[in-house]
């Protein structure tokens, strides 16, 4: 993904007690995230695969606010 026009990042977020999981990608503008549509969805279809994930849903959101002065450590 990070080589896709406008790519600027992405999130992963996981609930071990249920194993729910939520992934984001954040995008430089709305066109670079339709531009990367056609191209980010075998990425999409394989990291739910490796997941286990059995109906994984694509929605797109507009980033109202965001505040990251640095990266989170792991």
């Amino acid at each position: 993904m990070s080589k896709l026009q406008g790519f600027r990042g992405a999130i992963l977020l996981v609930d071990r007690a249920t194993g729910e999981a939520i992934a984001f990608t954040v995008w430089d503008s709305e066109r670079d995230l339709e531009a990367s549509s056609s191209q980010a969805g075998p990425v999409r279809a394989t990291a739910a695969e490796a997941m286990g994930a059995s109906d994984p849903q694509v929605e797109s959101y507009e980033v109202a606010f965001a505040e990251l002065p640095a990266p989170v450590g792991t």
